[in-house]
C-alpha cells in the first residue's frame, strides 16, 4: 500500500462516503439460505447422519469436560480413562475437522 503509484489508494482517495444503508449488499443471504436448504433436501439420511454427527458428539465432548455442571460425570470418566485420552477427547473437541475424520473413518465400521 506504500508503493508511489498505487491504484488502490488512488481509489480510496478518491471514493465519496457512502452510508452503508446506502451501499449494495455485498452477499446476498437469502440466495445462500436457500441453497443450503436445497442441499438439505438433497441429503440422504446416511449423508445427514456423516454431517451431523461430528457436531453432536464434539459438543457432546465439550459439555461433559469443559461444564461445570458435569464435574461428577467428568469424575467419573477420570476413574475410567486415563489422562491421555481426556486431553485428547478435549482436543478433537476443539478441532472439527479431525473429529469428522474421525468420525467418519468409525462410523463405517458399526455398519
Amino acid at each position: 500500500m506504500l508503493r508511489p503509484a498505487n491504484n488502490w489508494v488512488a481509489l480510496w482517495m478518491r471514493a465519496k462516503p457512502k452510508a452503508a444503508a446506502q451501499q449494495p449488499n455485498v452477499f446476498d443471504e437469502d440466495a445462500h439460505a436457500e441453497s443450503i436448504l436445497k442441499w438439505f433436501s438433497s441429503m440422504t439420511g446416511y449423508s445427514l447422519v456423516l454431517n451431523v454427527i461430528p457436531l453432536v458428539a464434539q459438543q457432546a465432548v465439550e459439555r461433559l469436560i469443559l461444564d461445570e455442571e458435569s464435574a461428577v460425570v467428568r469424575e467419573t470418566l477420570a476413574e475410567h480413562f486415563t489422562r491421555d485420552l481426556c486431553e485428547d477427547l478435549l482436543n478433537l473437541a476443539r478441532n472439527p475437522t479431525r473429529l469428522a475424520f474421525v468420525v467418519m473413518n468409525i462410523l463405517p465400521l458399526f455398519g
